[in-house]
């Protein structure tokens, strides 16, 4: 399937169109609809903004082809040359600013502990420790009500109620028997 290019007579840029779609209405890559004309010497086709075309639309798609040529041939004259770098100065990467972040977290991490929790804080958190001479903290006796043993057949269960305290907090624990 053989293509040509035509040039859009809207905004000059190239379009592909099969050969089956010369003399037809196309669009180019705005959307815009044009008509694919033979040229009056017969040397090719054009775009058009009419179904007519014309000779002065003809020599318009002539100048702006002849304007393309031109610019085309002085980029590339163009990009010879150094192309200078204008994007300014390189960025830093998010990793470095994620390790920057990560290292400046802790030294105030580090910084509260020193003033606040450490041996040497200037502002201690905890409250001051009262010594009473014991070595462990001291623990309330758990009240306990005796309940009597209940049997169910063989078996012989001893139930024991601990007044306000969880079982495994309890320093009876639990009983079977």
């Amino acid at each position: 399937m053989a293509y040509l290019y035509i040039n859009s007579p809207y905004s000059g840029d190239p379009v592909k169109i099969r050969q089956e779609d010369l003399g037809r209405a196309v669009r180019d890559g705005e959307g815009r609809v044009f008509y694919t004309l033979p040229r009056s010497d017969g040397n090719g086709y054009y775009g058009s903004i009419t179904r007519i075309g014309g000779a002065k639309e003809e020599a318009q798609y002539m100048a702006m082809e002849a304007k393309l040529a031109q610019a085309q041939a002085v980029g590339a004259e163009r990009s010879q040359r150094q192309i200078h770098d204008a994007s300014g100065r390189a960025r830093r990467s998010p990793l470095s600013r994620l390790a920057v972040l990560i290292l400046l977290s802790l030294l105030v991490a580090a910084a509260v502990w020193l003033l606040t929790l450490s041996p040497w804080a200037l502002w201690p958190i905890r409250p001051a420790a009262t010594n009473t001479g014991q070595t462990a903290p001291l623990q309330m006796p758990t009240p306990t009500v005796p309940q009597p043993n209940l049997s169910i057949g063989q078996l012989h269960v001893s139930i024991l109620i601990t007044a306000s305290t969880p079982w495994h907090l309890s320093d009876q624990g639990r009983h079977c028997a």
